[in-house]
């Protein structure tokens, strides 16, 4: 399991990764990292989709086809974890990133009962996203 945090991330380029075509769903209670999210992935060139609400997303990621999910892990309807969990058993098969505000020992501690890619640990990098986004889509 990868886990990227403040504490961890080696420097990296500034160089966009090109996310031209790719589909990526955000899904997060918290607007201002919805926001973004978007803007980050959308200039690399991913077209993003932002959700607020779980069940709207798992309706998303069935109904159409997704390449990245971007998902908060503690949300207040369905957390993260279930919400890819659901989205597994109705077919998604796409990579997904956990964001999270746990410290980085408890995500390692907890990680191995999720199905995530990787994990990040606000507050994170945005140039990380963007190229475990590019890694995760190619």
């Amino acid at each position: 399991m990868d886990v990227y945090s403040t504490s961890n991330l080696a420097e990296t380029s500034s160089a966009n990764k090109d996310l031209k075509g790719k589909i990526v769903l955000a899904v997060d209670d918290s607007k201002d990292i919805l926001a973004l999210t978007k803007a980050v992935l959308t200039k690399a060139g991913a077209k993003v989709i932002v959700c607020h609400e779980p069940l709207e997303a798992l309706e998303i990621l069935t109904a159409g086809k997704v390449d990245l999910l971007v998902c908060d892990l503690q949300m207040p309807t369905i957390s993260g974890p279930d919400l890819l969990v659901k989205a597994r058993e109705a077919g998604y098969k796409g990579a997904a990133i956990a964001v999270t505000g746990l410290p980085e020992d408890q995500v390692i501690k907890s990680g191995h009962k999720f199905d995530f890619s990787c994990y990040l640990t606000k507050p994170f990098n945005f140039e990380v996203m963007q190229r475990l986004a590019y890694e995760l889509t190619h």
